[in-house]
């Protein structure tokens, strides 16, 4: 019994050592590939605990070209609302939350020429849904489903990105300071009428179990 004791009571100290919420979102990035031939443009959309919806010099970074020739494919964040001398960005990322939306353009002088956008989802947490929508015909895909939109390059063409934390799972809660923490349910115990003990009372009656048993056991035998 003894023996049943202790390894219950370290398989509740793990637990309990365990970080608060496991599924505390600490921030997450996605890049998005714009390609066409052999031409590639790259952008940045994420988020992190310690950003802001506005213009972060830590994350932001805005596009810098050496050349006065646009180049033959791009991919950029418009944020002219921003007030800065900057007004298209490579990066984009906001404060952890339960919805987040990016909007970006993309321009290739490739006309008629299929232009793709790719990513990969792998650093994305599971809790989170990703909508890319074309502005311009009104679809939107979901980006977990497939890795590649392809369209006709007619123009300059602009795309919202979508973020939402999927049905059933815990949403982010801000705590102050652009940081979020998720809430994390307390430890289940069967039986007792199926009701829920917070881990501390849990092992409050783990710790005491060998005296209640010792105590029991002097008892049957009297």
């Amino acid at each position: 019994m003894l023996k049943r004791h202790i390894t219950a009571l370290s398989i509740l100290m793990a637990a309990l050592a365990a970080p608060a919420g496991a599924n505390v979102d600490e921030g997450w990035i996605v890049k998005i590939t714009t390609a066409t031939g052999d031409y590639r443009s790259i952008i940045t959309l994420g988020t992190f605990a310690d950003a802001s919806d506005s213009y972060d010099v830590k994350y932001d970074a805005p596009v810098y070209s050496s050349s006065l020739t646009p180049p033959p494919i791009s991919a950029r964040f418009p944020h002219p609302e921003w007030g800065l001398t900057d007004t298209h960005y490579l990066y984009d990322i906001r404060a952890i939350a339960a919805n987040q939306q990016w909007s970006f353009e993309t321009e290739s002088e490739f006309f008629g020429r299929d232009v793709s956008l790719e990513w990969n989802l792998a650093e994305l947490p599971a809790d989170y849904v990703l909508t890319l929508t074309d502005v311009t015909t009104g679809q939107s895909i979901d980006m977990g489903s497939q890795a590649r939109y392809s369209f006709p390059n007619t123009g300059p063409r602009s795309f919202t990105v979508a973020a939402a934390v999927s049905v059933g799972s815990n949403p982010p809660v801000a705590t102050g300071g652009g940081q979020t923490t998720a809430t994390a349910a307390p430890l289940a115990v069967a039986g007792g009428g199926g009701g829920s003990l917070e881990g501390v009372t849990l092992l409050a009656l783990l710790l005491a179990w060998p005296a209640i048993a010792r105590r029991r056991t002097r008892i049957g035998r009297r």
